[in-house]
């Protein structure tokens, strides 16, 4: 995966803060290098397996924190976070299967100041975006039609 690179952003785990959750971002500079505090956090009860390394960021306004999630069709298997300029991709549905990789935002840095959109544990299950008949009948223990599926992601 590509890292948009032009400022250097340090990831540090989170801190004392009793009221902190999961995904709370918080941002500072110094010397020419932002630094972003992550409070850590999980997707069906995995963290990110570059949580606290430094990730590269472009120098735009408005940065978007997520995870890039991959997985087998069935479970999660890696996450990935990364940030830059662009919102997370939205999901292409498949046809009787799960996607084998998905993004999900968790916060947005603009201006230098973090916003966590997630605040919770994350839960991704599968879920039926919608159907469509077959083109042909349906033979015993069949269904007659096909499933369109997609990760929602909970919190």
């Amino acid at each position: 995966m590509a890292l948009y690179s032009s400022r250097k952003i340090t990831i540090a785990g989170g801190g004392g803060n009793n009221n902190a959750r999961p995904w709370d971002l918080t941002v500072s500079e110094s010397g020419g290098v932002t630094s972003v505090r992550i409070v850590p956090g999980t997707i069906n009860n995995i963290v990110p397996s570059n949580m606290f390394a430094n990730i590269l960021a472009g120098t735009a306004d408005t940065l978007f924190v997520k995870l890039a999630c991959s997985t087998d069709g069935m479970v999660i298997t890696d996450v990935f976070i990364y940030m830059n300029s662009n919102p997370a991709a939205a999901q292409t549905a498949v046809n009787s299967a799960l996607p084998t990789y998905f993004e999900f935002t968790v916060g947005v840095i603009n201006k230098g100041t973090g916003y966590n959109t997630a605040q919770r544990l994350l839960a991704a299950v599968g879920s039926r975006l919608f159907i469509t008949d077959k083109d042909t009948p349906a033979q015993p223990g069949e269904l007659a039609f096909q499933e369109w599926l997609v990760w929602a992601v909970r919190t």
